[in-house]
């Protein structure tokens, strides 16, 4: 009976062994087979579409052009980006300069040169402008007299700022359309206009070469013409108020400047700005003039540090020499602009910020001495809203035609007669 008993208990739990690993290779198999009909339908899939294997090559074909223009763009990029680096760590060493500058003197040393020529002509010294004197000035705009060293920060404020927005719109790149920017590049008139709209943020450039113009005189005659009212009209209309609140040197003066709106938020956009008049100079790369503007960064100064050499033993690419004047407006801070007064913000005063350069190079190739000049308008500003950057955008553009026509048209003309 016992060993019956444990034959038993032994034959049951052979049994249930067996059953198990019976089970356990069913699962497998189970497994295997549902491994292998995937595989088949995977297979058939692709044997039954063989035209995505085109797909995929070009779609990689594609990845890779897109991987290179990128890998060119971000060269280009950081190009400038040592440049501006480079541009900066001179600017520290000037401002070090005059802040180093010998106490006894009258002023820093870079603002005494600053000062020596009258650059715009006597021409404006001798003219009529609407003035207002010191205390004036105060009660109407919140404006306090500059100092030569205030001075000299804000023309260095204005060409950083400048050189930055020559950085973003002169080489396309993702700047373009970042947090919904808006950037327009086109080419009118025989200008290459480049235009970036963003928020309150308008920023542009406008480049155009000519032949045969007198660089100097034409700077002296915007130079006299922004300084009264009625020619500043002629260029932006809207102007119904623009006055001299100081005379810094002969090639400085502050502004005060009223230009009605159209718009039922904004009546007025007052600016309290500095225009200034300076001599530049430089060298170009032949292959950079004579490409497009939109595409090429003549704004940097090839022979910077920060820039790859081009007139070297390596290279034999003619180096262009550019010389000639950079009229600056760069709006400054007030004691109204930073507080409104009651009045304005019931009269429906805002205050619009200004970054304005018109560069003007007389440009020569030292090996043919062939010889061009090259015009440039850049800016940024600030017109309190979207819809009024739009619409400064396109006043810019028209101001830029305008002013074409009445100081470039007539030099041209009189060397067409002649």
């Amino acid at each position: 009976s016992s060993a019956a008993d444990i034959r038993r208990r032994k034959n049951r739990e052979w049994m249930r062994k067996a059953r198990q690993k019976q089970r356990e290779e069913l699962e497998n198999m189970k497994i295997t087979v549902a491994r292998l009909e995937k595989q088949y339908a995977k297979l058939s899939l692709q044997s039954s579409t063989p035209p995505t294997e085109g797909a995929l090559v070009s779609r990689m074909a594609s990845n890779y052009s897109e991987a290179v223009e990128l890998t060119r763009r971000l060269g280009a990029e950081n190009l400038y980006l040592k440049a501006e680096i480079q541009q900066q760590a001179t600017w520290r060493r000037n401002l070090s300069c005059i802040l180093h500058s010998a106490p006894h003197m009258n002023g820093p040393k870079w603002a005494q040169h600053f000062q020596q020529p009258a650059l715009g002509g006597e021409e404006v010294l001798k003219m009529q402008l609407d003035t207002l004197d010191e205390f004036n000035a105060q009660e109407e705009f919140g404006f306090h007299p500059l100092t030569d060293l205030e001075l000299t920060r804000v023309i260095l404020e204005n060409r950083r700022t400048i050189s930055r927005v020559h950085s973003r719109l002169l080489i396309p790149s993702s700047s373009d359309t970042d947090s919904g920017a808006k950037t327009r590049r086109m080419q009118s008139f025989g200008w290459d206009m480049v235009q970036r709209v963003h928020g309150n943020i308008m920023e542009c450039v406008f480049t155009k070469k000519f032949r045969g113009l007198n660089v100097a005189a034409l700077m002296q005659k915007t130079w006299a013409n922004d300084m009264r009212l009625g020619e500043y009209k002629k260029v932006k209309g809207e102007t119904c108020r623009l006055e001299v609140l100081q005379q810094v040197n002969p090639n400085a003066y502050v502004l005060g400047r009223d230009v009605t709106s159209p718009t039922q938020d904004i009546a007025t956009f007052r600016s309290v700005y500095v225009r200034f008049l300076i001599e530049t100079s430089r060298k170009l790369a032949a292959a950079v003039s004579e490409s497009s503007a939109t595409a090429t960064p003549s704004c940097i100064d090839a022979s910077a540090p920060s820039t790859p050499p081009r007139c070297d033993s390596d290279s034999d690419e003619v180096m262009l020499q550019a010389s000639g004047f950079v009229l600056g407006s760069q709006s400054i801070d007030t004691d109204y602009s930073q507080q409104p007064r009651d009045e304005d913000v019931r009269e429906r005063v805002a205050w619009a910020h200004i970054s304005l350069s018109i560069e003007f190079l007389n440009v020569v190739n030292p090996v043919t001495r062939e010889e061009y000049q090259q015009l440039r308008w850049s800016g940024r500003t600030d017109y309190c809203g979207p819809e009024h950057a739009q619409r400064n955008a396109s006043d810019m553009m028209q101001g830029l035609l305008r002013w074409e026509l009445l100081v470039i048209s007539p030099a041209l003309n009189l060397i067409s007669l002649s």
